[in-house]
Parts: C-alpha cells; sequence; structure tokens
C-alpha cells in the first residue's frame, strides 16, 4: 500500500464515533438557574476565545470561551454577533477601573432556543431587542433626511479615528431610469 505523504482532509475528526446525538431530539434549553448565571448578547468577536458580550443589565463584559466550546466542539456552538448566550459571572474576580468585567460562556442558543426563551413569561428580553448589535455588516443602507445631514455625518464618520468604512454612498428617494452603461 502506498504511503499517504500529503496528509488528508481531517475525516477521521468527522468520524461517526466523534459525533454528538442530535441536539434537538435529546437536549433541553438550558437555563440560567443560579445568581451568578445571566443571559448576554454578542456584540463582537474577539477572536482567541474571546468575546465582547452585553448583559440583560447592559453591562458590557469580556466573555472566554471554555474548553468545550473549542475545537470538536465549536461545529454546534458558532457564537458570532447578535448570538444570545448564558454567561457565568466571576465573582471570585476583583473588578478593575480602566478594564471590562469578566466572565465565561456556559451555553450557546440556536435560534431554536431564542424563540423558546423569547415566550416564557418570567424572562424579559426587552433590551436585547431593541439594542442594536455593534457591528455593522457591509451592505447595510443609512437613509438621510437631506444631503446637508449626510454630508455633516459623513465627514464626522470619516475624522473618527480607527473607522473602518468600505463604501459611503447617499441613497435620494428619487425613482429614476439607471442606464448600466452609465456605472
Amino acid at each position: 500500500m502506498v504511503k499517504n505523504t500529503s496528509g488528508g482532509s481531517g475525516h477521521k475528526s468527522m468520524a461517526r464515533k466523534n459525533i454528538e446525538p442530535s441536539r434537538n431530539a435529546t437536549k433541553r434549553t438550558r437555563v440560567s438557574l443560579e445568581d451568578g448565571e445571566i443571559y448576554a448578547k454578542v456584540t463582537a468577536v474577539l477572536g482567541n476565545g474571546m468575546c465582547h458580550v452585553l448583559c440583560l443589565k447592559n453591562v458590557k463584559r469580556l466573555c472566554f470561551f471554555r474548553g468545550k466550546f473549542k475545537g470538536k466542539g465549536k461545529r454546534d456552538n458558532s457564537v458570532g454577533p447578535g448570538r444570545w448566550l448564558l454567561v457565568g459571572i466571576r465573582d471570585y474576580e476583583s473588578e478593575k477601573t480602566d478594564k471590562l468585567p469578566n466572565c465565561d460562556l456556559l451555553e450557546v442558543y440556536s435560534d431554536h432556543d431564542m424563540e423558546w426563551l423569547k415566550q416564557q413569561p418570567n424572562l424579559n428580553f426587552s433590551s436585547f431587542m431593541s439594542a442594536p448589535s455593534s457591528s455593522a455588516h457591509e451592505g447595510e443602507l443609512i437613509s438621510f433626511r437631506d444631503d446637508e445631514d449626510a454630508d455633516t455625518i459623513i465627514s464626522a464618520v470619516l475624522q473618527t479615528k480607527g473607522t473602518k468604512m468600505a463604501s459611503v454612498e447617499v441613497v435620494d428617494h428619487v425613482e429614476e431610469d439607471i442606464n448600466v452603461d452609465d456605472i
């Protein structure tokens, strides 16, 4: 038999022996049971197993991913902006004035779990519904009432240090025929 010198595509790690049973069929949604467990919404993913979250009490925290959410365990637990989490507050750490308080990731809620949590009468997620995610996605449209407001806001944004902007486009709501050859 020929020796495999070029490696592989990692199919052994995807083997049936390493896959857990279907998440929806066997697992119930985990809810907050203790004082140190709170619900949070991801505002920014930082990488290296960390993200910024906004808690129900409007406190911004630095969340650390535990080991079970890394490696093979991250397949069903993808964390992105806008995702709801259950986090554990680190009560044993003293708060520093210049740094965000720390917390640990306990549970990542799927879309189905988020809808189930919204239906619960004893939980109030109104702050999650009204607070927009802090990370803007490309392609989002910003509309202005008149061109003077647009010029003022665009110049203020461009003067801000560290602002990443793909493009700024002023859209008028006047319907005109667009000729593709002019573009």
